[in-house]
């Protein structure tokens, strides 16, 4: 799934 992408994305620009 993407999913895992998308909360790996998310989580980075969290980390912004």
């Amino acid at each position: 799934m993407v999913l895992n992408s998308l909360d790996k994305m998310i989580q980075l620009q969290k980390n912004t």
